[in-house]
């Protein structure tokens, strides 16, 4: 506003219209002081809604103030909003496909046109296209890395004016989850509804399903959170042996499968068996002793020996395997041994014992007639003799002559 006359115009109301006044909207008013020769910019904030707007500004609209000429008071300027909205997909979509399709839409409300630039994670990417006036475009972005990628749209219009949108982040998911068993393969269990435990990550999807199958069946499914700790609790299942294998698939449907595990229900315990006969001796105080132990699954079994109901020995041994194993610090006298058998899956049963005999004392023989170097006048003589032993009640003798032996199994009491 221009004061070029001579005196100063004094509170001079300023009228901001969308439209004409009147008719149009009414937006606000201003009021200033010019001097002589003096150039005022009253302005108002306004938001501007969507659409092609003609401003218009009415100084003294009332005639209020003297002038000598009324006409130059007004003025007007066409205005519009450049707008442009990525309308799908929706933000932070999650998808397989590298070349996702995207729709927006722009307007300045001239009818002219309009230019689009595609921008991926700031940078363009190639695509642009002359549109007109106002446009919904639907297009196929070019091919994106997998990650989160931000996408903005840049809106240019006629007059050069710049406008891009709110950016749309898209997921791009091209990497199946990791499912892992967090049982271990070859567990044994000694009930028929065992529980599995598993762990399922993702690098994007925070939710994400799954399917046990078991030899084969799809018998399980549920979801998980990635990267917690879940389990499923499975059958009543016979005893047997059963191959599991964990699916999972995310939201976009990669899909892998795990490394299968075996799992075994056992609830029928080992069959353990001495093989040395009852009431064996032995002139050793670490006597070995012959067993075997059979199993309906186990491949390798537990063993302990039992000497007078104590822990003697333990160790492994194959299924159905005759082998021998030694006792360990055993003095003289009578024992009672007992084999113990457990498989994998702690199921446990017991041998019939067997008594054996540990001697590591010789018998004393004492020679009691003749006395050494006797003469004799006869060729037939008799012999007096005692035999001592620590343990046996019955011993076998044998009687020697010149190294020669010439009666044996001679059979005396202790």
């Amino acid at each position: 506003v221009t004061n070029i006359g001579g005196n100063p115009a004094n509170d001079v109301i300023v009228e901001f219209w969308n439209g004409e006044r009147g008719t149009g909207t009414h937006i606000a008013n201003r009021t200033i002081t010019v001097g002589i020769n003096q150039t005022i910019t009253p302005n108002v904030t306004w938001i501007i809604p969507e659409g092609y707007h003609t401003i218009s500004a009415y100084i003294d609209p009332l005639n209020l103030i003297g002038e000598l000429n009324e006409t130059n008071n007004n003025a007007t300027q066409n205005i519009s909003v450049l707008r442009v909205n990525i309308t799908l997909p929706p933000n932070a979509t999650v998808t397989a496909d590298t070349t996702p399709g995207i729709n927006f839409s722009m307007q300045d409300y001239t009818t002219g046109t309009l230019n689009y630039t595609i921008y991926v994670d700031g940078s363009y990417n190639g695509q642009t296209a002359l549109v007109t006036d106002p446009a919904n475009v639907t297009i196929n972005l070019s091919t994106l890395a997998e990650g989160a990628r931000d996408i903005v749209v840049r809106a240019r219009d006629a007059l050069g004016r710049i406008k891009d949108s709110e950016p749309v982040t898209i997921i791009v998911d091209l990497t199946a989850p990791n499912p892992q068993f967090e049982t271990q393969n070859n567990t044994f269990f000694s009930i028929t509804t065992p529980n599995i435990f598993f762990n399922i990550t993702d690098a994007v999807d925070n939710v994400l399903n799954w399917t046990l199958y078991i030899d084969g069946g799809d018998d399980y499914n549920g979801t998980v959170v990635s990267g917690v700790s879940s389990n499923q609790t499975i059958g009543p299942l016979t005893n047997g042996s059963y191959v599991l294998i964990l699916q999972a698939y995310d939201d976009v449907g990669n899909v892998a499968n795990s490394t299968p595990i075996t799992i075994f229900v056992d609830q029928v315990p080992p069959v353990p068996s001495i093989e040395t006969a009852n009431e064996t001796w032995f002139n050793t105080g670490t006597p070995g002793i012959d067993f075997n132990i059979t199993d309906n699954l186990d491949v390798s079994l537990n063993y302990t020996f039992y000497v007078d109901d104590n822990d003697n020995l333990n160790g492994t041994v194959a299924n159905g395997t005759s082998s021998t194993a030694n006792l360990v610090g055993l003095t003289n006298g009578t024992f009672v041994v007992r084999l113990e058998g457990t498989d994998s899956a702690n199921n446990a049963a017991n041998s019939t014992p067997i008594t054996i005999y540990v001697d590591t004392v010789p018998p004393n023989v004492t020679l009691l007639f003749p006395a050494n170097d006797t003469n004799l006048t006869s060729t037939t003589t008799t012999l007096n003799f005692t035999v001592i032993d620590n343990m046996d009640t019955v011993l076998q003798c044998n009687l020697t002559l010149d190294s020669s032996i010439i009666r044996s199994n001679i059979t005396v009491n202790n």
